[in-house]
């Protein structure tokens, strides 16, 4: 079997913090590098073998200890001397010798080394006791050893005493005998007491057990002595300070030769300095390269003037006061440029996001999407929840995944659920007196060509969902509710003017006929009245009722339909109540569901029509008569009319108006007129008389519709008067009353006017719009956040010969009244060119000279531009001489026919825009210069592989969104949103803020794009009065360009001026970096001398990116390497492309491409997400465009942003008693987030790519936390970007292949289904034969299963599915293993440490880990790719633990009978997680464990609490 310990080799990349090579410090390899501790010890040591002399030729006591008879006394007893011997102790070789001792000791439990697991202890007694021995009492060192050896050391070392003789209960025959020779001051230690033997350590069942047990009590004496001596070395500078600076008792040769130490230093630095000294040489004299200087960095700031101030003007260099640096000294930031300061703010921040495809070759509409609060959570004012918030600049899409391919993906869609809104809509509006409808049945056909494309989709003609709102007087009624189709077919037509009541409906609705849109209000729904913006809450500039006709969000309709349906020709028709018809055996009846609001009088005044009334009068005769007047009817061009009446006392024997039984000699009893410019004129042909039958029936003649009752002029008179000039019908009683021979002529009077009260009455009619009329009509785009009226014609012919009484205000105003109350909005008319639906497209100004040249225009002079123009008129032009191009070149500079045409607005385009970002500012006066500070999150556009779309400028005036012109836009330091800037706009002269189509009172200005408005970065925040200031070097510390300056640091200028009230400094700086020291500047020099400037490796690729760009803190290159191959792109040709999946291109290989992936600095978060640093993409594309310079001209580089994937944990947590939960859960997940993400908060952490991060470890690091008790149910989940998720995997396929020699051969190669790479080490064996191998280093294999036509191959590997393949010979197969993430082997039963003796490697080994734990996936996340970073999740899923009440014993049984007991096959069948887990486990804290990962921590096991384990059983 082929073994191999990580077969892929990853590589870290290259950061700022690895730069710095060791041999480059010019003390890496120094000539004499002794301390001066060591020479005071090391000339203690050589007075040792110097032979003392008393006096010259005396001769020596050779009897006297070696001590004696050397120098070594007159420096041991040094204070100095003794400081440096603690300095030097090697406390780590004691550590490693009693814990190499404790390792052996519970291997082989034995009386020899359990005696030598003292000696450390000893020895460590021993040193202490000889430091007090010699300290002088005046001294800081006595004193810490006096206070330690009494309240600690001491009585440790007795339990070494009472230990030595417990020993003895243990094995009388053997002895610890410990040398306690070297301790002096027995007495201070207590070896002169009567010692008390310990034999309660000494627990267990054998004497193995009892030396084990007791151990742990040695090392605890043992930990209590080397802490304390860990203390004195840690302190031992201290020691050497006081003893060389204050300690007055030095003897005087140990003065002379501590000064001469001093000046030896001196020799020391200038020898050790020859390293340096040579860099220097080399670098600076022979090179001549010098340190580069400290660069500035930048700030935006913004500033607010004093509420009196119009303007002011902050001069570049203007200097700002950041506070004081560590020095001291103040810091200083100067403005780079001018600004003059207003008082423009930015009030409103909105989005629209168009939804568009290509279908074929046609492109869809979607839907629209609108934010009137963008700036946050839900669009719609929603305060953000993350701390580092953002927001798509232009808009998006909400996408609500269903189909998740992990947790975060998961998380991300039930929060777009959650937390986004859309209640966008859009569409057209009418205001018209066709729409007053009071009452009755009603019915509003609006006719339009190509009105049905608004609601049917050209591939199922399916219908689409619309809303109609009209007017009421207490809001909007919205008719949301489908027609049914009986009722549609029923109603009211050109050959049927009766509604039906058998298919009636009780509620409004609407119906599409063609392109007819089809309204029905039963009698029961609202009167439509006249809009009112107090009411309705819209800023619909109108006098009459509004229908509006609304779709969205959804709007599934082909972009050029959306663009090209036009409302000029659309007709608008009424029908209120039936009319009744008649025909053979068909007599006329009246109809009642028409309408009540009338208006009635007679001879003697106003009657009230909810009585019963007199029509003629208590006393009718002839020429009495009924006034019938209606504000609603008589307003509008009538097509039929009927007036229905029900009689309160109809009588058999007196017939009146019948036809069949006339009284008189007239055919009828009334006449009917109408009132025209204050004459009344029959209505009825041949002035005929009518009966009430009749008057049931049309009773318009068929001129009298348009002659007598036109709509012009509109009135509301209540009352009839001799002034009233329209507005009426005369029901004129036409019978003579004369006395009979029993009744007088009032009695016969009396009894007529009981036979003709009116019980009843209503007007039916139908009314036909053909068009809709300049002055009195008005049509209206509904937009997302507003409207817009189209301009149809003057708007002031509304009012000609008008005369307008306003019921609702019970005031009279006149035609010029109304002129000047509108002509305020006069100018909020636009040319709409006829489009029925809003329109969101842009012209570029230029575009009409994009075909005129110089060369054109001087060659053929006379030519016109490509766009005719029709406004112009001259002297010659009007005598037939053209304008030539130059000429009207010259009108267009000159913006005079801008001025008399207007230029082009959202109508004008032909593509609608997709994303849209609209800025409302407040205090905005035309002709100023605005400068808005972008603030983008970098790194975070959705697509940021390719190149973003131009940003298109446009503002608002009079409700047209004009185009920026290019000399407007001052600067844009964001180059075209990009990156985080300034733009600065002079503010066109025509910019106003009395608008419709927005919020009105501000100023607004538009960014947007046509296309891929999500390779835009998400933003931060938009400011005015921004200007960029840099920091100016006084001198100061260089630490100041170590870090950003925070945000909020600038808040006053150096010399405060009375016009700024206000200094703010919105986000941290960036672009700083101190002077270039010494290492720097030798990191420098030396990687351009081995890099020479070009990039050869990926050495030098990252490299010269580091140098280059200091706001990267990392980076890799990857050779051979295409971003564009990462299983993304379908390519038809491609092996590895399946139908109707994404490309896996399989193992990476692009000879010529080079990926080059940066970190962006963490020192400059601004606001962004620190877990997930990016680079924006301008730097991006200036890192591809330096390398490009430096490399072959044949290799491609790619520069892209790293691949975040989240790690999410989920488990639950109990705390131990009397801890606050909502705050140790938020303090839990902090410190989760800071443990697997430690570089986004310590800037000495390094990234490194390719690194795994062990549920082990997280486990052991959640329980060390000091709050927590225990953990349960853990399991550890990663948010991979795969296109080959587990299930959703490549088949494995086949070609022909052939042997060279001709014997049957099987070939292939085998691959990690999820990653797509190629697996070594798996076994191929012919089932139920012996031809087996093994897979190469690039998953390759080769077989010759021998005679045989067809085999079964087998594969298996620790970890994966074992899989079984039938195949024929001769055939070359691709392979996919599936990762076995069930944690259940059932084809594998083998023992642990069976299975362990046939792997080997660290790979092999962490896949057996993965599939023989607890855990059902992975124990380790892996990044799935070379440019993937592991990170946290910002929140993880941490549940408090809860335990279940106890039960007795009763409620046991009952529970017992009352839950049937699960068979294994349903236990396994339980439902798990929704999305995979890498791993999940259930753990207690001290707990025994049995399993250690790779990492060397270790998972625990059990499920239940377990008493806290402190090394030892308590006692």
């Amino acid at each position: 079997m082929s073994c191999n310990c990580h077969t892929e080799i990853t590589r870290d990349g290259s950061g700022q913090l690895g730069r710095y090579l060791k041999a480059l410090d010019p003390a890496y390899a120094p000539i004499d590098e002794r301390s001066i501790e060591e020479l005071l010890v090391f000339i203690k040591r050589y007075a040792s073998q110097i032979r003392f002399y008393d006096l010259p030729e005396s001769n020596p006591d050779d009897t006297l200890p070696a001590a004696k008879r050397s120098w070594r006394e007159f420096f041991s007893r040094d204070m100095a001397v003794i400081a440096a011997g603690i300095a030097l102790t090697d406390i780590a070789q004691i550590k490693k010798d009693f814990e190499e001792t404790l390792q052996n000791l519970q291997q082989d439990p034995d009386a020899g080394i359990y005696a030598a697991l003292y000696s450390p202890i000893i020895g460590m007694a021993a040193r202490i006791d000889r430091w007090y021995t010699l300290a002088i009492p005046e001294n800081p060192l006595y004193e810490d050893l006096t206070l330690a050896i009494q309240s600690t050391l001491k009585g440790q070392f007795k339990k070494i005493l009472s230990y030595e003789e417990g020993f003895k209960l243990v094995d009388p025959g053997k002895t610890l005998n410990f040398d306690y020779s070297e301790i002096k001051n027995k007495a201070l230690w207590g070896l002169e007491e009567p010692l008390i033997a310990d034999g309660s350590i000494y627990q267990g069942a054998d004497e193995a057990a009892k030396i084990r047990n007791a151990a742990l009590y040695v090392e605890d004496i043992f930990l209590s002595f080397y802490g304390f001596t860990q203390k004195l070395v840690d302190e031992s500078s201290g020691y050497l300070a006081f003893a060389l600076e204050q300690y007055p008792a030095h003897q005087p040769h140990m003065a002379l030769f501590i000064a001469f130490l001093k000046l030896f230093r001196l020799a020391q630095e200038q020898m050790n300095g020859i390293t340096e000294r040579m860099l220097n040489f080399y670098y600076r004299d022979v090179l001549q390269l010098t340190e580069k200087p400290s660069v500035p960095d930048r700030v935006h700031i913004v500033f607010e003037l004093a509420k009196d101030v119009a303007e002011y003007a902050v001069a570049p260099g203007t200097e700002l006061s950041a506070g004081k640096d560590t020095s001291g000294k103040e810091q200083v930031y100067k403005t780079e440029t001018d600004l003059v300061v207003n008082q423009a703010k930015v009030k409103e921040l909105k989005t629209i996001f168009i939804d568009k495809k290509l279908q074929d070759t046609t492109t869809i509409i979607n839907g629209i999407y609108a934010q009137p609060v963008a700036n946050s959570l839900d669009g719609y004012g929603e305060k953000f929840t993350d701390p580092y918030p953002k927001w798509p600049s232009l808009g998006k899409r909400i996408n609500i995944n269903r189909n998740p391919k992990n947790i975060c993906e998961r998380i991300e869609a039930v929060q777009n659920q959650l937390y986004n809104r859309n209640e966008a809509a859009i569409g057209f509006a009418v205001a018209s007196p066709q729409l007053v409808l009071q009452g009755g049945m009603r019915l509003i056909a609006y006719q339009l060509a190509g009105l049905s494309k608004i609601y049917t989709s050209d591939a199922n003609e399916a219908e689409r969902k619309v809303r109609i709102q009209l007017t009421t007087e207490k809001g909007w009624l919205v008719v949301d509710k489908p027609m049914p189709s009986k009722t549609a077919q029923s109603l009211p037509s050109a050959g049927n003017t009766v509604f039906d009541v058998q298919t009636a409906v009780t509620y409004a609705c609407y119906h599409f006929s063609g392109d007819t849109l089809l309204v029905l209000l039963p009698p029961g729904e609202a009167a439509i009245v006249s809009f009112d913006a107090a009411v309705h809450k819209d800023a619909f500039d109108t006098i009459y009722p509004v229908m509006q006709v609304l779709m969205g969000p959804s709007v599934q309709m082909p972009e050029e339909d959306f663009k090209n349906i036009e409302f000029r020709n659309a007709a608008l028709d009424v029908w209120v109540g039936s009319i009744s018809q008649t025909g053979p055996n068909q007599p006329a009846v009246p109809h009642f569901d028409g309408l009540k609001t009338l208006t009635l009088q007679n001879d003697d005044g106003a009657l009230d029509p909810s009585k019963v009334f007199d029509p003629f009068t208590a006393y009718p005769n002839r020429g009495k008569s009924l006034y019938i007047g209606s504000s609603e009817v008589f307003n509008k061009t009538l097509d039929a009319l009927s007036v229905n009446i029900r009689l309160a006392n109809p009588v058999d024997s007196v017939i009146i108006g019948r036809k069949a039984v006339a009284a008189a000699a007239n055919d009828g009893e009334y006449t009917l007129t109408g009132l025209a410019s204050r004459s009344w004129i029959s209505l009825v042909a041949d002035d005929n008389y009518v009966t009430i039958d009749d008057l049931a029936q049309n009773v318009l003649a068929a001129e009298s519709g348009n002659k007598i009752l036109s709509r012009h002029p509109i009135v509301y008179d209540e009352i009839y008067s001799h002034k009233s000039t329209k507005g009426f019908l005369q029901l004129e009683y036409n019978r003579q009353q004369t006395a009979t021979g029993d009744q007088g002529i009032f009695e016969v009077m009396q009894q007529t006017a009981q036979n003709l009260k009116i019980k009843e009455i209503s007007i039916s009619y139908h009314s036909k719009l053909v068009r809709l009329e300049a002055g009195t009509d008005q049509f209206f785009q509904v937009y997302p956040f507003g409207i817009v009226e189209a301009d149809l014609g003057e708007r002031s012919s509304r009012l000609q010969n008008s005369t307008v009484k306003d019921s609702a205000k019970a005031s009279s105003t006149t035609g010029s009244e109304l002129l000047n109350r509108l002509s305020i909005n006069q100018d909020l008319l636009v040319d709409t060119k006829g489009n029925l639906l809003p329109q969101f497209t842009y012209l570029d100004p230029y575009a009409k000279y994009s075909a005129v040249t110089v060369k054109t225009a001087t060659a053929n002079p006379k030519s016109d531009y490509p766009i005719v123009y029709s406004g112009l008129h001259t002297k010659e032009s009007s005598a037939g001489k053209q304008l030539t191009a130059i000429d009207q070149l010259m009108i267009d500079a000159s913006g005079v026919r801008e001025r008399i045409e207007g230029g082009a607005n959202q109508y004008s385009g032909l593509l609608q825009e997709e994303g849209m970002l609209f800025i409302g500012i407040e205090k905005l006066k035309p002709l100023q210069t605005l400068s808005l500070l972008f603030q983008f999150a970098e790194g975070s556009a959705e697509d940021e592989d390719n190149d973003p779309p131009a940003i298109h400028w446009s503002y608002l005036t009079n409700n047209e969104w004009r185009p920026l012109k290019g000399e407007n836009i001052v600067a844009d330091d964001t180059y075209g949103f990009q990156t985080t800037g300034i733009v600065k706009i002079d503010v066109p002269a025509d910019i106003t803020s009395n608008n419709t189509i927005i919020t009105n009172g501000l100023h607004w200005f538009c960014a947007s794009v046509t296309e891929h408005a999500n390779r835009i970065p998400h933003l931060v925040d938009v400011v005015a009065q921004a200007v960029i200031a840099k920091f100016e070097d006084r001198q100061n510390d260089q630490t100041h360009f170590d870090n950003a300056l925070a945000a909020g640091s600038i808040s006053k200028l150096a010399v405060k001026v009375a016009e700024v009230s206000k200094v703010i400094q919105p986000f941290a700086s960036w672009d700083g970096k101190h002077q270039e020291i010494g290492k720097e500047f030798y990191t420098r020099v030396s990687e351009r001398l081995r890099h020479k400037g070009r990039a050869i490796n990926v050495w030098d690729y990252e490299h010269l990116i580091l140098d280059r760009f200091p706001t990267v803190y990392k980076v890799k290159a990857i050779p051979n390497a295409d971003p564009e191959c990462l299983c993304r792109h379908t390519d038809p040709t491609s092996i590895y492309t399946i139908a109707g999946q994404d490309d896996c291109c399989g193992p990476q290989v692009a000879p010529g491409h080079v990926l080059i992936v940066p970190i962006a600095n963490f020192k400059n978060r601004n606001a962004l997400n620190p877990l997930q640093p990016k680079t924006s993409r301008r730097t991006l594309l200036e890192i591809e465009s330096y390398i490009k310079k430096r490399t072959s001209p044949f290799v491609r580089v790619h520069a892209k942003n790293p691949l975040y994937e989240q790690v999410l944990v989920f488990f639950r947590v109990k705390f131990y008693l009397g801890t606050d939960k909502g705050y140790y859960l938020k303090k839990l997940n902090e410190e989760i987030v800071h443990f697997l993400t430690p570089w986004a908060f310590d800037e000495n952490a390094d990234v490194v790519f390719g690194q795994k991060i062990y549920a082990s470890s997280i486990i052991n690091f959640i329980e060390e936390r000091p709050y927590v008790d225990f953990i349960t149910d853990f399991i550890m989940g990663v948010c991979k970007d795969e296109c080959c998720l587990p299930g959703e995997l490549q088949e494995d396929q086949s070609s022909v292949t052939q042997s060279p020699d001709g014997r049957p051969i099987i070939t292939g190669i085998v691959y990690d289904s999820t990653s797509g790479a190629p697996q070594a080490g798996v076994t191929v064996q012919v089932k139920g034969a012996t031809a087996s191998t093994v897979t190469d280093a690039s998953g390759a294999f080769t077989l010759h299963p021998g005679t045989m036509e067809s085999v079964i191959l087998t594969f298996s590997f620790v970890g994966y599915t074992f899989k079984e393949v039938s195949s024929p010979v001769n055939r070359s197969w691709k392979i996919y293993l599936l990762q076995n993430v069930s944690g259940d082997d059932s084809g594998d039963d083998e023992d642990l440490i069976e299975t362990l003796s046939k792997v080997c490697g660290c790979d092999n080994i962490e896949a057996l880990l993965q599939d023989k734990s607890e855990f059902r996936g992975e124990v380790v996340a892996k990044p799935s790719t070379s440019r993937s970073i592991l990170v946290s999740a910002p929140r993880h899923i941490i549940i408090p633990y809860e335990e279940k009440p106890r039960l007795t014993p009763c409620e046991k049984l009952r529970e017992s009978k009352r839950t049937p007991q699960r068979s294994t096959n349903e236990k396994a069948n339980i439902a798990r997680p929704a999305f995979k887990p890498v791993a999940t486990v259930k753990t207690t804290k001290h707990t025994n464990t049995d399993i250690a990962s790779a990492s060397g921590k270790q998972v625990e096991k059990k499920d239940v609490p377990a008493k806290k384990r402190s090394g030892r059983p308590k006692k």
